[in-house]
C-alpha cells in the first residue's frame, strides 16, 4: 500500500532525497525509486487558478510528512 503511494508522489512531486525527507529511505516499504523530476503542478491540474495550485502544493507537500507516522 505504502510502496504505491510513495510511487505517486515521486511522480508528481519528483523522487523525494535524504536531504529533503530525512529518513525517507528508512520508510516501511520506501525501496530505490527511479528520480523523477518534479512536476508544474499548473500543468497536472490546468483548471486550477494560481491559489488553487499553491495549495495543491502545500497540501501534497505535507501529506508526504505524514507517511513517516
Amino acid at each position: 500500500m505504502y510502496a504505491n503511494c510513495y510511487h505517486l508522489i515521486g511522480r508528481l512531486l519528483g523522487t523525494p532525497t535524504e536531504e529533503q525527507w530525512p529518513g525517507v529511505t528508512a520508510l516501511r516499504d520506501w525501496h530505490v525509486y527511479p528520480k523523477w523530476e518534479p512536476q508544474n503542478l499548473a500543468r497536472v491540474v490546468p483548471s486550477l487558478g494560481p491559489e488553487g495550485v499553491d495549495l495543491l502544493s502545500v497540501t501534497t507537500t505535507t501529506t508526504t510528512f505524514l507517511f513517516q507516522l
